[in-house]
């Protein structure tokens, strides 16, 4: 009889945990395939687990593969841990909270291909034309809380010169914390944009939507930068209309234009709710100065400002 129940037993331990395995893996398809659609390119994961006693999620495995326009078949992003914690309160409410986010980001391959176009500004969810992720709950879009980032090695393939790649390797092997993040597109830009800016890697689009995420991420050799309490300013060699058409376009880019003065060198606009200025000057004879600034509610945003001339110098430097 003992016997007979502690085969019983067995048996039904086996049957639960096969349900917790089929449970994991049937998530696992779904957030694979979501992943693939939301990034506009290939997406594994080797093992997906959620603890619901613990309200945590550990991912294994995660690879991101070249969009379409570069070299298929190429790892763009190697993530091999990915864990994080989730509010189930939230979830109720139909938002999503994530208190805790750890990403162990082993290796980033960064394509530049024939045209100049980088492979992580190809990613789906950077596309303008993309469509806008539905907010959470009351309208609020998904926030992380504390956002622990582990950086390994940086490596660029640069084939805009030739047929061959000029290939650089950056060990970078650091770690970074930040706090309070808006959502999903600036969480996705701030971890592709530290290594970048680690490397010194200029061009990328991912700055300006990391930096509109309050993290100032400009690249090494975007230099002589000023950043004040409101305002960020740049010299530009470069003619008057060039400076000007760059700043409305930034604009545009990042939100929307409220009002344009070329004959005067300001436009006036919103980005995240932020009221920005842009004011061109001539700098001397061939070097004009370029000055954004962004409030909101009367509350100084620089790293907004930091954002819009960053788009103006990425416009001004292809």
């Amino acid at each position: 009889m003992k016997f007979k129940k502690r085969k019983l037993i067995t048996a039904l331990l086996i049957t639960l945990l096969l349900l917790l395995l089929l449970k994991d893996a049937v998530i696992k398809t779904i957030v694979t395939a979501g992943l693939t659609q939301l990034t506009g390119a290939p997406v594994h994961i080797r093992t997906f687990s959620i603890n619901f006693l613990s309200s945590s999620i550990l991912a294994k495995g995660l690879k991101v593969y070249n969009p379409a326009g570069f070299p298929s078949g190429e790892i763009l992003a190697d993530i091999p841990n990915i864990e994080l914690e989730y509010d189930r309160s939230a979830l109720f409410k139909r938002r999503l909270h994530l208190p805790y986010l750890y990403v162990d980001l082993k290796e980033l391959l960064v394509t530049k291909n024939k045209e100049g176009q980088i492979s992580v500004d190809s990613l789906k969810f950077f596309q303008k034309d993309a469509k806008p992720r539905k907010k959470t709950g009351n309208g609020e879009p998904a926030r992380i809380g504390l956002l622990k980032l582990k950086i390994g090695k940086l490596i660029h393939k640069d084939f805009s010169s030739g047929e061959k790649p000029v290939v650089k390797v950056y060990d970078i092997n650091t770690s970074k914390a930040y706090k309070d993040i808006p959502g999903g597109l600036q969480l996705a830009a701030l971890v592709l944009a530290e290594p970048l800016k680690q490397a010194a890697i200029k061009g990328a689009k991912v700055y300006g939507i990391a930096a509109a995420a309050g993290v100032a991420v400009l690249p090494a050799g975007v230099a002589g930068i000023f950043v004040s309490k409101d305002s960020a300013k740049a010299d530009f060699d470069t003619t008057y209309i060039k400076a000007y058409t760059a700043s409305l376009e930034a604009i545009k880019e990042l939100g929307k234009v409220t009002e344009a003065n070329q004959a005067n060198g300001f436009i006036r606009g919103i980005v995240r709710k932020a009221l920005v200025k842009i004011e061109i000057s001539k700098a001397s004879e061939n070097t004009f100065s370029v000055t954004a600034s962004a409030r909101l509610f009367l509350i100084p945003k620089p790293s907004t400002a930091e954002s819009l001339l960053y788009e103006i110098s990425r416009r001004l430097n292809q």
